[in-house]
């Protein structure tokens, strides 16, 4: 069940960020009224916490920062009615955290949940950057109104984090980010660290991807070695640019074909059984993990008896399996433009 599902919205801040090579101060909102309206739709929950993946805990580091920030949180959880006083603290703190990096004005919304999980309440701390247009029809008077109005994507924030109290650390949180190659979200503002299992879901999505390919993409399953290792290579290829490993978007991207998709999810659920483990349908990726498991992961070798091993790194179309009637052998035939 995802987060919004359950999650009761009891308080919301609102400021503005400047770009992050702009010195200039936050535009924080007057005093709010609440509920705004449609804040408390199902569509506005989804919009704050539908992207904020099931697992992958982070854990506060041991620096000032983050000693800070904690503090403000148990504030916000003591007294959620000063929610916006501290709003402006920490829209202040992102301000002062971007300059040095490449980072886009926005909006930062900080938001008190009810029952996010068991009961427990929850802080959201989240940063809307991508902006649209959309043409608006007013309909409602007697001369109707067509105009272009610019505003936040409804697609989700681009950044956010959900924090949750906890008996051990005081706090741990989850987070997204769709641009997780710039750390200051995560490390600069948040002052988080990936907890241990950050890691082991990483390897667990990759060990899970893998087994697929050579227990259902299998040359016995009548699949050629080449689509075996073209499924690799755009796994590989997800997985490096996506933050976020979703099982239906990866069904839709890397493996195309519907009856595969059910077999991959077949093969999820027996995988778990195995393993003794829950692997949920969304798990933020750890990059360094994909960067050191990759030549595990992509095994783009193609053994041939003793005589020749084929290293593939390109693309499968430039590479053909066949059969010799004559000779009595298979062969593979080799495209490329030239010899280096």
């Amino acid at each position: 069940m995802s987060w919004y599902q359950l999650a009761r919205l009891r308080a919301l801040s609102i400021h503005r960020i400047p770009q992050g090579d702009v010195q200039a101060p936050t535009v924080s909102a007057p005093a709010l009224t609440y509920p705004p309206q449609g804040a408390e739709s199902p569509e506005f929950l989804k919009y704050l916490l539908g992207d904020l993946p099931q697992a992958t805990w982070y854990r506060p580091d041991e620096s000032e920062a983050s000693a800070s920030l904690h503090d403000m949180l148990q504030a916000i959880l003591e007294e959620p009615d000063a929610l916006h006083d501290y709003g402006k603290k920490l829209a202040q703190r992102l301000a002062d955290t971007a300059p040095g990096y490449t980072t886009r004005k926005g909006v930062f919304i900080l938001a008190f949940f009810d029952n996010v999980t068991e009961g427990q309440p929850g802080i959201g701390l989240f940063k809307a950057e991508t902006e649209e247009s959309i043409l608006a029809l007013n309909d409602q008077a007697e001369s109707w109104e067509l105009k272009w109005m610019k505003g936040l994507s409804g697609k989700r924030p681009d950044k956010g984090a959900l924090f949750i109290p906890d008996e051990e650390r005081g706090f741990k949180a989850i987070v997204a980010d769709k641009n997780a190659e710039i750390k200051y979200w995560l490390q600069g503002f948040l002052s988080l660290n990936p907890h241990s299992n950050a890691q082991q879901a990483t390897r667990q999505v990759m060990d899970l991807i893998k087994g697929f390919s050579e227990d259902v993409l299998s040359t016995e399953n009548k699949v050629e070695r080449t689509e075996q290792m073209a499924f690799l290579d755009q796994t590989s290829r997800y997985l490096s640019s996506n933050p976020v490993f979703d099982v239906e978007e990866f069904g839709r991207e890397v493996i195309h074909n519907s009856q595969l998709q059910e077999a991959f999810m077949d093969y999820k659920v027996a995988f778990e059984e195995e393993r003794e483990t829950e692997l949920p349908n969304r798990v933020n990726i750890e990059q360094d993990t994909v960067v050191k498991q990759h030549g595990k992961f992509m095994r783009s070798v193609i053994k041939l008896d003793k005589n020749f091993h084929v290293y593939v790194h390109g693309n499968k179309d430039f590479i053909e399996r066949g059969f010799d009637e004559e000779k009595g052998k298979y062969y593979y035939k080799l495209y490329f433009s030239e010899e280096s």
